[in-house]
């Protein structure tokens, strides 16, 4: 795939040092005609583990009853996350490639995040219990080798998240009332509903840490 990028892509795509000085440009809201080409081939050169390790976590969790999904992060929201993180460089945003694994109980969730966990890549493990926006899933930053076209191999994370069944429904009604609330905004009426339906997910999960909260169909392997 790197073989795939336009030479100016590859003679551009040099280190991490450049791929930061685009964050910083992206950061400022640079529009320019260079920054998006240079987003778009950092972009393209990253998607190039997306297949691979959707086929690992394919393997790895093969056979149970899990939902696995993949994506690349929009343009938007990438632009969105270096404002708000003012600390983080571009090559250290892991959900550039994200994957969600949604899991039937709370105990599948732990399995799950220990297997992915002991995969033999370095891990970063968050666990938001809840996050103060009431968010609750296991993030997984996994330290995967990228070779650069100038041929040096250097790591860049990969998220995967874990979620229950449940915890994905809060994080799905969050964000059906748009980006701000993610952030800490919104109306004071939707940041109440969503830490009280949180408190409730908590309590419930804490109790019933085995009960399936939806039957999901098994993980089979490509």
């Amino acid at each position: 795939m790197v073989g795939a990028l336009s030479p100016e892509c590859r003679s551009w795509l040099v280190s991490k040092r450049k791929v930061n000085a685009l964050g910083v440009r992206l950061r400022a809201d640079d529009i320019g005609g260079e920054v998006e080409w240079q987003e778009r081939c950092y972009r393209l050169f990253r998607l190039v583990k997306l297949p691979q390790m959707f086929r690992t976590l394919t393997a790895e969790l093969s056979g149970r009853s899990v939902l696995l999904t993949a994506r690349l992060k929009r343009r938007k929201s990438l632009r969105a996350k270096l404002k708000r993180l003012v600390s983080i460089k571009l090559s250290q945003v892991a959900d550039i490639i994200g994957f969600r694994v949604i899991c039937q109980s709370v105990k599948d969730s732990t399995v799950v995040a220990n297997r992915i966990d002991n995969l033999g890549l370095p891990t970063k493990t968050k666990c938001h219990a809840p996050a103060p926006t009431g968010y609750r899933a296991t993030h997984l930053g996994l330290q995967v080798d990228h070779e650069l076209p100038s041929g040096r191999t250097v790591k860049f994370a990969i998220e995967v998240q874990v979620r229950t069944y449940y915890q994905h429904l809060w994080a799905m009604r969050s964000e059906a009332f748009g980006q701000q609330v993610k952030m800490g905004g919104g109306r004071p009426q939707q940041r109440d509903y969503l830490q009280r339906l949180s408190t409730v997910i908590g309590r419930w999960e804490k109790e019933n840490p085995n009960t399936i909260q939806r039957v999901l169909p098994k993980l089979v392997p490509l």
